[in-house]
């Protein structure tokens, strides 16, 4: 049998590309594939690459788990997801003059007022996004070497949800009666 599993990061994922959609001009594709030296994209495309899952221990925070006396069982609780996102565009015109208005910078741009406007992710209660600095990716260089591309314009996203761990409905009987009298404490 297979359990199922929580789908906070597909989630996730739909609602940056709806972010994203709604400030990029038409005619940009959005893709979520990892950027490779043999198949750089043929037409625009902002590539958002998901590199890291991590648990966010900085937002680790005690919450209770809710308790249904009818049934008997604990809410499953959840556990802060920090996903890292490398954010870049590519453009299958190379020769592009470098220019401080140029397609790429627009469209990066474009991005940049996507996810700063968009801090609130709809349907995750709980999420909390940032740009971050390029020193939280580590081995910038070296991905790029990898790709066998140059380094370019690219945006380091971060966004962290809860994810709900798996329920094992647990049984707890529910108490029936305290009695809180004074002779019974002293017992």
């Amino acid at each position: 049998m297979i359990i199922p599993s929580d789908t906070t990061i597909i989630t996730l994922n739909q609602q940056i590309e709806a972010a994203i959609r709604a400030y990029v001009p038409e005619g940009i594709e959005l893709d979520f594939n990892l950027p490779t030296a043999d198949a750089t994209p043929t037409t625009p495309t902002v590539n958002i690459f998901l590199y890291s899952l991590e648990e966010d221990l900085s937002l680790r925070s005690s919450v209770a788990r809710n308790y249904s006396p009818v049934t008997g069982h604990l809410d499953a609780g959840h556990v802060n997801i920090r996903c890292g996102y490398l954010i870049t565009y590519w453009d299958a015109n190379t020769t592009q003059p470098s220019a401080a208005n140029s397609q790429s910078m627009q469209v990066m741009n474009c991005v940049l007022n996507a996810l700063i406007n968009t801090r609130e992710i709809s349907g995750l209660p709980g999420a909390y996004t940032r740009v971050v600095s390029p020193s939280e990716l580590h081995g910038l260089s070296i991905f790029w070497q990898a790709l066998g591309n140059k380094p370019r314009l690219c945006l380091n996203y971060s966004a962290t949800v809860p994810v709900q761990l798996t329920s094992h409905n647990e049984q707890y009987p529910a108490v029936a009666t305290l009695d809180t009298s004074f002779d019974n404490l002293n017992k």
